[in-house]
C-alpha cells in the first residue's frame, strides 16, 4: 500500500523448521516481500531481542527504531499503519 511513498518491508522467519513451507506460502498468497530465512532461531531471538511473533519494527532511513510492537491483538494492525503513515509524513486516516 505504501511502496510508492517509500516504505520497504522485510520479513524474518524465526522458526527454522517452517522455512520449507515458505515457498508454497509465498506462491499461495502472492507475497512479494523478501523473507530472510536460514539464521538460527537462537541468534535471531538474541540479535533482534524477540520475545514473541509477530514482532514489528518500524525503522527509518537512518536505522533509528521509530516503533516496535510484539505479538498480535485484533486491531493492532491499525496502530502499526498509523505509525507507518506518520513515518512517511502522511496524514492519519
Amino acid at each position: 500500500r505504501y511502496k510508492d511513498q517509500g516504505l520497504t518491508v522485510v520479513w524474518v522467519n524465526v522458526v527454522p523448521y517452517e522455512a520449507r513451507k515458505i515457498p508454497k506460502w509465498i506462491k499461495d498468497h502472492q507475497v512479494t516481500i523478501p523473507i530472510l530465512k536460514g539464521a538460527s532461531q537462537a541468534s535471531l531471538q538474541r540479535d533482534y531481542k524477540l520475545k514473541m511473533t509477530p514482532t514489528h519494527y518500524l525503522i527509518d532511513r537512518d536505522a533509528n527504531i521509530l516503533f516496535t510492537s510484539a505479538g498480535y491483538e485484533e486491531g493492532s494492525e491499525k496502530e502499526l499503519e498509523q505509525k507507518v503513515r506518520a513515518a512517511l509524513s502522511l496524514p492519519p486516516q
